[in-house]
């Protein structure tokens, strides 16, 4: 078969006078939901062989069906010699394909704000095209359906809406999030195209192993054969109950409180839980705050029931550290939620259940099978009669590595799966665990803290005692809002007032002109003489003009300052000298979201304080947002109680709570 390699620079432009002729073969891996890799050889002596250079782009082309066809392209990363068995030198080229260019770009906060999404489908396409076409500039890439069909802007992309944000996270890990969230795939197509995967979809070929005649099946272009199979069950790691959990520390991280939808959609039930659903043919068992027996009282937790029957209890915590709420909203807080329980969904499903890889070597296979296709595999193999190997199904492609060279264009590998996701290896662990440290640190995450406030205030028979505060924007969760407060006598900086004996004032009174006589009696009243500062009256043009005047002894009124309190009888909430709760609850209505809460009230330990816990009727208790920003609690007199009393009321609100940096602007 004849093929070509062309080298471009990252602009696409060809080098050289001409391809690369002279290369003993191409392979090319593509692989599900990763980037793949490449590699060819050819004579180390070409003139062609100075084109190789890092960072540039190889693309091989060849002759299939008559016409010119893309095998695979990549990024040169490495570049060797090897010396065949003729001491021949041989140029052995390698890189990522052209997925690996998506590794290069993150998504930062070009506009100004991190790319954030709230339950839309197009969020692939977002990436592609308001990041990776702006930050790689000199290249364009584009997004198409499994059938290679272009998606435009506003089309939907994912069966499922996406709630995500994403903080410098590379292109390809973000189109990796959106893929492991929805349990959708994607793959990379012909050229810088991205090929987003709903679902599986066969590839009608079938690959059979140990066929009888190897005549029966040449030339029959739906049948390859195996000409080895290497088959991994993967069982160790079967987890099916995991505890999920998103952005934050320790108690203070995003859990499944608030969650109100299943993965599916479906609104999960009123009442207290635990909750049972099936999704994708799978048993789910949900406990958000509250579990019984058959779940041993776990809460926070998602239960795959019938794995849990068949293999008995295995338990892991998971930690999503990129799923948080997008603004501190209680409507945020129960997208992200639901995110996490969807998150953990597609997670769990992949291996609540023992599941099967199958590394197979490929002969005969003209053609390509994309990856996120299905391959019907026969392979039975007797020992003893027994079966070594007996399959018959429809698995899974998550590995195809394609091969050409003068001998034709073939696909000679796969790796193949009854599961949707990659096998775990060392290699995948490490780098999952390098990339959750990565997120850590890039996404803001919920974290502990507290404050106290302090107030005091006055009440009488008509007035309250008010104490306000707020729980900013900043605040994402609130776990506990406790009030503490002391009802004690009125105290005033006034001690004393000085008295006096008894005494009077006089002012003299002026006569005035007849008003019916004289009609400018009223044209002036009182006027002040700005000459020696005295007030005069007037009544018509002709009255006398006279000063008023005063009598009486000069004398001042003393204080005496100093603190001052009243009697305990005359306070309210006490009762033989001092405050008791009783005596409280009697007196005074503690007003906490509109209700009286005095009933709930407790004594301290320290003498003289009181305690009333607030929390739950100011907090969502699902989603334990705080209802109000803006908060009022209010000591006034019961309605029952006695008159002309007063009281002061000493204020201490403790907040715990979990934050979340804003950015005010």
């Amino acid at each position: 078969m004849r093929f070509w390699i062309d080298i471009e620079n990252s602009a696409g432009t060809k080098q050289g006078s001409g391809p690369i002729t002279a290369a003993l073969h191409w392979r090319s891996t593509k692989r599900l939901d990763r980037a793949g890799e490449f590699a060819f050889e050819m004579p180390a002596t070409d003139p062609n062989a100075a084109l190789v250079t890092s960072r540039m782009v190889a693309r091989c082309y060849a002759i299939v069906d008559g016409a010119v066809a893309e095998v695979g392209a990549g990024t040169i990363d490495s570049i060797s010699v090897r010396m065949t068995e003729d001491g021949q030198p041989l140029l052995v080229v390698s890189g990522p394909d052209l997925l690996g260019e998506l590794r290069r770009v993150v998504l930062d906060a070009r506009s100004g704000t991190w790319s954030s999404y709230d339950f839309v489908k197009d969020v692939p396409y977002k990436i592609i095209f308001l990041w990776a076409n702006v930050k790689l500039p000199t290249t364009t890439w584009s997004l198409a359906d499994e059938a290679g069909s272009a998606i435009g802007s506003g089309a939907n992309v994912t069966d499922t809406a996406v709630y995500a944000k994403f903080v410098h996270e590379s292109v390809l890990t973000g189109l990796i999030g959106v893929a492991n969230t929805t349990g959708e795939h994607f793959r990379l197509g012909t050229g810088r195209v991205v090929e987003w995967v709903n679902s599986f979809s066969s590839s009608g070929i079938h690959a059979v192993y140990g066929a009888p005649s190897p005549v029966a099946v040449e030339g029959r272009t739906e049948i390859a054969q195996i000409a080895n199979i290497e088959w991994i069950q993967d069982s160790q790691d079967i987890v099916n109950r995991v505890y999920l959990y998103g952005a934050g520390e320790g108690f203070y991280r995003l859990d499944l409180t608030a969650a109100d939808e299943w993965p599916d959609g479906t609104a999960i039930g009123g009442g207290s839980g635990p909750f049972t659903q099936t999704v994708d043919g799978v048993s789910l068992r949900l406990a958000r705050t509250t579990g019984d027996a058959s779940s041993l009282y776990s809460t926070n937790c998602l239960q795959d029931v019938t794995s849990d029957t068949t293999y008995g209890s295995n338990e892991m915590a998971l930690a999503f550290k990129n799923i948080a709420p997008i603004s501190n909203t209680a409507a945020d807080v129960t997208a992200a939620a639901n995110q996490l329980l969807r998150s953990g969904f597609e997670w769990l499903k992949t291996r609540s259940n023992p599941q099967d890889f199958y590394r197979l070597s490929l002969r005969g296979l003209q053609g390509v099978v994309k990856v996120g296709q299905t391959l019907q595999v026969t392979a039975r193999r007797y020992v003893d009669g027994q079966a070594a190997i007996n399959i018959d199904q429809a698995l899974n492609v998550l590995e195809s590595t394609t091969e050409v060279s003068i001998d034709g264009l073939r696909t000679v590998g796969m790796v193949v799966s009854t599961t949707e996701r990659q096998p775990n290896d060392d290699t995948s662990v490490v780098v999952d665990k390098l990339a959750e440290s990565v997120v850590s640190q890039a996404h803001q995450q919920t974290g502990p803290a507290g404050w106290t406030e302090n107030h005091v205030a006055w009440m009488d028979d008509t007035t309250g005692a008010d104490f306000y505060f707020w729980l900013g924007e900043e605040v994402a969760q609130v776990q506990q809002i406790v009030l503490r407060f002391r009802v004690d006598e009125l105290q005033s900086t006034v001690k004393s007032n000085d008295t006096e004996s008894s005494h009077t004032h006089s002012v003299i009174v002026y006569g005035v002109n007849d008003p019916s006589t004289d009609p400018d009696t009223l044209s002036r009243i009182v006027y002040n003489n700005a000459g020696d500062n005295k007030f005069y009256a007037a009544f018509g043009a002709g009255a006398n003009e006279t000063a008023t005047t005063e009598t009486g002894s000069a004398h001042t009124h003393g204080m005496t300052y100093g603190i001052f309190n009243a009697l305990s009888a005359s306070t309210y909430g006490h009762s033989g000298g001092v405050s008791t709760l009783t005596q409280i609850k009697n007196d005074i209505d503690i007003m906490v979201g509109g209700s009286d809460r005095s009933a709930s009230a407790t004594a301290e330990s320290a003498s003289g304080w009181f305690k009333l816990d607030v929390t739950e009727w100011l907090i969502d208790t699902d989603t334990l947002r705080p209802l109000s920003a803006d908060n009022l609690i209010t000591f006034s007199k019961d309605a029952s109680a006695g008159s002309n009393k007063t009281a002061q009321i000493t204020f201490k609100l403790q907040v715990r709570c979990s934050m979340q940096a804003v950015n005010y602007s």
